[in-house]
């Protein structure tokens, strides 16, 4: 409110005739303290008798409340638009990794379709043998996602929790199912990515 007061006056203020020898009686200066700090005002007085000035300033203030008007209601519509927004997510591969980011994805509530593509089998996915670590940065950011880490086969030592690749993938994957986010997932798939250059 206090900056479109400071707009309006620094407007009028573009309209005072200086060039008449009695513009210092037209005008009154006023001193208006607000919360960011005081600012000059100069408000013309009543005894204006040009139409032209006054129309002028009509089509200012108008043009200058429809340009408000406009950017508050689009700006409006961009953060519904922004908040109502659905997308499909396709992951190319079923790694540690991927599976997080599809986790995190269908936490949003934004998501309407997830689908996977992994060029292993099913089998060879689950029994993944080698292990991962995660850090405590890493289970932090995890519990986050409401990862529940006694859930999982693993073990913890020194804050850090082992478990095997399969055993997380499954039990991301089991989290994803439980979200009710219309998931496929298609195993010995290979996608082959064309780049342009």
């Amino acid at each position: 409110m206090n900056d479109l007061i400071l707009i309006v006056l620094i407007i009028e203020l573009l309209f005072i005739d200086v060039s008449s020898v009695e513009w210092s009686y037209k005008v009154k200066f006023y001193i208006v303290n607000f919360t960011l700090g005081g600012i000059m005002s100069c408000i013309p007085s009543k005894s204006d008798s040009n139409p032209l000035s006054h129309q002028i300033q009509n089509n200012v203030l108008t043009t200058l409340l429809v340009v408000i008007v406009f950017t508050a209601i689009k700006s409006y519509y961009d953060k519904i638009r922004r908040e109502k927004a659905r997308v499909a997510v396709f992951v190319i591969g079923t790694g540690p990794v991927g599976v997080t980011a599809a986790l995190a994805a269908v936490q949003t509530k934004r998501v309407t379709q997830l689908v996977f593509y992994e060029q292993e089998e099913r089998n060879q996915v689950y029994d993944r043998n080698y292990q991962i670590c995660f850090d405590r940065r890493s289970t932090n950011i995890l519990k986050k996602l409401h990862v529940d880490f006694d859930n999982i086969e693993g073990i913890w030592d020194d804050r850090c929790f082992y478990t095997r690749v399969g055993n997380y993938i499954e039990y991301i994957f089991s989290a994803i199912k439980r979200s009710n986010t219309e998931t496929k997932i298609y195993f010995n798939k290979k996608v082959r990515v064309s780049l342009y250059l």
